[in-house]
């Protein structure tokens, strides 16, 4: 039988099935005719938008990124059994996985100059960093799986492996401040409350030891093994997680996203009025525009789980062998720190006095945009993302991975047709594609690479929502 942390590895792969991040929707985050789910990406977006009223019903995302698992067609039909996967690596397993739902918004165009939005997300971020691949295999892998013999793991790096679950309330207000001539400039602001709701970290240390896998592949012993292993709680459990824990929270804070976005409008007179100056036309007016937005910017605090919170010294030696067959029936978080604490002669908890209450950054990241309009009809973004790597005193870190996109795309009121081309170091460049017909919208920032070649990361989304037009 399976040990139960792949319940867990496992859980933390689902949750990002269910899902938007501040990765979301590369490809259509570029369309006018997303509502108030616009201001996500740029609060500034919400003024002068195309709707005059959007209501968002809902929306749900998935992104896996890696650094050794090439997905292709078949592996990508079942990604619940993503431990299945990774226990094929040939080196450290290091992965960012992200997710969330969107759920009810809306977005309401005040006047011409001011729109209101309404947001709300929850989300989902776990990095796997340097897991050790043999180490990975011994735990995961069945009885009949195992390979018989010895295996020596010597790892000077930190291994990792951290999940956070938050839940965001947003309300934006965008206002445009300056429209003269040809130059038009917008300024939006989004105050989140957020619900920090769960969190865990395991971390490994410095670790030493050789692996011995007997004959009958009945155990699998660590002997001769130095190092630390340690692990953080809490809030909700991810191997039992519901959708009540969403809404839970001991620690509630405050985070804000701030953008501006300015465009240039050569032919303004043609959609002005000619008496009082305003736009008395729906159509897209500018050039270009140039968007330049700070996302997700504040703190989240967690109440730390004593009971399964701690840090162990390894220390076995000589003759001493523990089994990690021993772990196959415990309950992962609940039940790790129980057995650990369960055999002193191999793990030594630490006497230190952690605080009660720790703090993670959000993901905090620079978005900087430049749309030109081509045509009409036909348009080319290109957007670069930046990500502020803030960790906190254990490690742990909620930043995902800087990316450039270029994004053609076609795009009329009812229909829209999205090709990204994507770059990132961990995972390369990715091709994709997004249809979006009326308020409904599908796609991936990955498609058509994955359906040739094969990608290093599994992107996918859809939502629905239902908008009113604007007529100027």
């Amino acid at each position: 039988m399976k040990s139960r942390i792949t319940g867990l590895l496992t859980v933390l792969a689902l949750s990002s099935s269910l899902s938007t991040t501040a990765q979301d929707l590369l490809g259509l985050r570029t369309s006018r005719y997303i509502g108030g789910a616009s201001a996500i990406f740029n609060p500034a977006n919400i003024a002068d938008s195309r709707h005059k009223f959007s209501l968002n019903l809902v929306g749900l995302d998935v992104l896996v990124n890696n650094s050794f698992i090439t997905f292709d067609q078949n592996s990508i039909k079942d990604l619940s059994n993503i431990q299945d996967l990774f226990k094929d690596a040939n080196g450290p397993i290091s992965a960012k996985i992200s997710g969330g739902i969107v759920g009810p918004g809306v977005q309401v165009k005040l006047n011409q100059k001011s729109s209101i939005a309404l947001n709300t997300r929850v989300r989902f971020i776990t990095e796997v960093s340097q897991l050790d691949q043999e180490l990975y295999r011994n735990v995961v892998l069945s009885e009949d799986e195992l390979e018989s013999g010895i295996k020596s793991i010597n790892s000077p790096y930190r291994q990792a492996v951290n999940a956070t679950g938050w839940g965001e309330i947003g309300l934006t207000y965008a206002r445009t401040i300056y429209d003269k001539e040809a130059h038009f400039l917008k300024v939006g602001l989004t105050a989140k409350y957020l619900i920090p709701f769960a969190n865990y970290s395991m971390q490994i240390n410095q670790l030493n030891t050789t692996i011995v896998v007997d004959s009958d592949h009945n155990t699998a012993e660590m002997r001769n093994s130095s190092g630390t292993i340690g692990f953080e709680q809490s809030g909700a459990d991810f191997d039992n997680i519901r959708v009540k824990d969403f809404f839970k929270t001991d620690n509630p804070s405050i985070g804000f996203d701030l953008g501006v976005v300015y465009e240039y409008r050569p032919k303004h007179q043609r959609y002005r009025n000619t008496e009082n100056g305003q736009y008395n036309s729906p159509k897209e007016k500018y050039a270009f525009r140039l968007g330049v937005a700070v996302l997700d910017f504040g703190k989240m605090k967690f109440n730390r789980n004593a009971a399964n919170s701690g840090t162990f010294d390894i220390d076995i030696n000589g003759a001493e062998a523990y089994n990690l067959r021993e772990l196959e029936d415990v309950e992962i978080p609940s039940g790790l720190m129980t057995h650990l604490r369960s055999r002193p002669q191999y793990f030594t908890e630490r006497a230190v006095a952690n605080p009660a209450v720790y703090t993670l950054n959000m993901p905090t990241n620079l978005n900087v945009d430049l749309d030109v309009r081509l045509l009409s009809w036909l348009y080319v973004n290109g957007a670069y993302q930046k990500f502020m790597d803030t960790e906190n005193e254990h490690g742990q870190s909620l930043a995902m991975l800087d990316n450039f996109t270029i994004t053609p795309r076609i795009e009329l009121k009812k229909l829209g047709v999205y090709l990204p081309i994507n770059h990132s170091e961990l995972t390369g460049t990715n091709f994709g594609a997004a249809l979006r017909f009326g308020g409904f919208y599908i796609g991936s920032s990955n498609a058509l690479t994955l359906l040739t070649n094969g990608s290093k990361k599994v992107n996918v989304y859809t939502g629905l929502f239902i908008g009113l037009n604007s007529k100027r």
